[in-house]
């Protein structure tokens, strides 16, 4: 039996939903990798949501996406393909403010920045070593 956590993703809709602390973590990575996702062609946008995927999973204690059985009612986690899926989704629907289009604008998390510095460096390095 699964009980969602603090830093798990809830998938759903809701205002309830939105506010819960992994919820929140979530979509400010979506917002603070939102103009990299944009810049970036086609062939590596699908970093962008590893890297949003990777910040839930990095947290302290590590957060997990999950969704509700519709027939049991009981929680399940969710594979990292489909979690990653929705995030490339949120990355593609989202809709920045003008005032927030330049990346250093945004405001994160310290743990999120953090994670995402870590991240993007492992992402950067993997990068070269194939080339």
């Amino acid at each position: 039996m699964i009980t969602p956590l603090p830093n798990d993703v809830i998938f759903g809709r809701g205002f309830s939903i939105l506010n819960r602390p992994g919820n929140k973590t979530y979509q400010s990575s979506i917002k603070f990798l939102k103009p990299k996702y944009d810049a970036s062609p086609k062939s590596l946008k699908a970093n962008c949501a590893h890297k949003v995927i990777e910040v839930i999973y990095n947290l302290t204690p590590p957060g997990r996406f999950l969704t509700k059985d519709k027939d049991s009612g009981a929680w399940k986690e969710v594979g990292k393909e489909l979690a990653v899926r929705k995030a490339r989704q949120a990355l593609r629907d989202t809709k920045l403010p003008l005032a927030d289009v330049p990346a250093g604008n945004l405001q994160l998390l310290p743990e999120v920045s953090t994670i995402i510095d870590i991240i993007s460096s492992a992402f950067f390095a993997i990068r070269v070593c194939i080339l």
